[in-house]
């Protein structure tokens, strides 16, 4: 497999080939979903090749044949200068919204508005952004800052947080399961793989909110009831057919291992049952938990369904699987070339 790479740092360029051409020892790169930021390290192999400073743009492409990808965006956040070496630590945009202290207040907003200017507020860069449901009223104060605020929606409204290769910020729903994006083979691209069965103890969600809005229209939203059933949702995970097959969602109906929230941003009982179903729906695309390593693809990115081919079994092997990558690392070093680890 022929591997080349291109590193950007503040000024400097580092590739295997061209006029920038000088040998790295190692790069390291990691971006996915879940709320956890990408960080990237690269190791030259001579200190005096550059003078980066924290806070230079930082960024780095792959290439095994198929085509350039940008597998990490971001700043350096840290330089270890040794003796023959000089080791450059980046971290993506998400490092910005957890150091952006935030605060403001929201009226007949949606989150995904919401979410959008809390990023626009840290400087990073918006990706995919859902909308999600338009709440009444909305604060945010001081004291978390803007991650732990956009983390928050994304539990409350059942998505997903994260940043890709790019550098950009997600707030979006998992892609639905069909075909997969990419395939990958046993003892040809797979290296390792180890899966489980989800444990989550949890099999529906009941969503009550605050208000009379669901029973005394929207313009008695912010009356206190005694019954709030008529601002409550609910919906429940059915498993697949088979243990590794996604399950489905039945709105209005709740199992034996309720998880039961309390949100007083939502004033109506669409807005809970929508809320309870997009929740669920994030549990059902996740049955298999694990992850694998492969010969390097540097253009799979976080959020993309994986199919995992001629698994072994104890029936005698071609099993297939097919799991969403919910997080993506690549590690190059000149001794042992390219691996790419993807996490479910």
């Amino acid at each position: 497999m022929a591997i080349s790479y291109s590193v950007s740092i503040g000024a400097s360029s580092f590739a295997n080939e061209g006029r920038d051409a000088r040998p790295l020892l190692g790069i390291e790169t990691e971006v996915g979903l879940g709320g956890g930021g990408g960080w990237c390290l690269i190791r030259l192999g001579d200190p005096s090749w550059g003078d980066p400073a924290i806070g230079d743009p930082l960024s780095v492409e792959l290439d095994t044949g198929e085509g350039k990808a940008t597998v990490f965006t971001g700043e350096v956040e840290g330089v270890e200068r040794r003796a023959t070496a000089l080791w450059i630590r980046g971290r993506d945009a998400l490092a910005k919204l957890a150091r952006t202290e935030v605060e403001g207040s929201y009226e007949e907003a949606s989150a995904g508005f919401i979410v959008g200017d809390l990023i626009d507020q840290a400087g990073a860069e918006k990706g995919e952004i859902e909308e999600g449901p338009t709440f009444l009223s909305y604060v945010v104060h001081r004291g978390p800052r803007a991650l732990r605020h956009i983390q928050t929606l994304a539990e409350l409204i059942g998505v997903e947080t994260g940043s890709d290769g790019e550098g950009k910020v997600h707030f979006r729903k998992p892609k639905p399961a069909g075909a997969a994006d990419h395939r990958l083979v046993w003892g040809e691209d797979l290296l390792e793989i180890a899966i489980e069965r989800s444990a989550t103890p949890i099999d529906s969600f009941v969503i009550w909110g605050e208000g009379a809005g669901g029973s005394k229209g929207a313009e008695r939203s912010h009356w206190l009831p005694t019954d709030l059933s008529g601002v409550t949702g609910e919906a429940k995970v059915e498993p697949g057919a088979t243990a590794g097959e996604v399950g489905s969602v039945s709105p209005g109906s709740r199992g034996p291992l309720v998880r039961t929230v309390f949100a007083g941003a939502v004033r109506s009982s669409d807005v809970a049952g929508e809320l309870a179903k997009a929740r669920a729906e994030l549990l059902a695309v996740r049955p298999l938990l694990g992850h694998c390593a492969l010969l390097g693809r540097p253009e799979v990115q976080p959020g993309e369904w994986i199919e995992l081919a001629d698994l072994p079994t104890g029936e005698g092997g071609g099993a297939t699987l097919t799991l969403r990558a919910r997080r993506v690392g690549h590690r190059f070093a000149i001794e042992r070339g390219l691996l790419t680890r993807l996490e479910f």
